[in-house]
């Protein structure tokens, strides 16, 4: 969980940056932003069934 809250952290930063200047990112931002988003998504779809799997029955579940 350190590193979900250390990733959204550091999302939770470049949005504040962004926001103060006028939602245009900066551009040593994107490749961070673009990277953290994009593990984000992983977890959210694969992440989860690996933790969770040998507690939840996902295959009993609807996609």
């Amino acid at each position: 969980m350190s590193d979900a809250h250390r990733k959204m952290l550091t999302l939770w930063v470049i949005n504040t940056r962004t926001r103060s200047l006028g939602d245009m990112m900066a551009q040593e931002d994107t490749a961070v932003h673009l990277q953290t988003m994009e593990w984000f998504a992983a977890e959210a779809s694969d992440g989860v069934r690996r933790i969770f799997g040998p507690y939840l029955s996902f295959a009993n579940w609807r996609a």
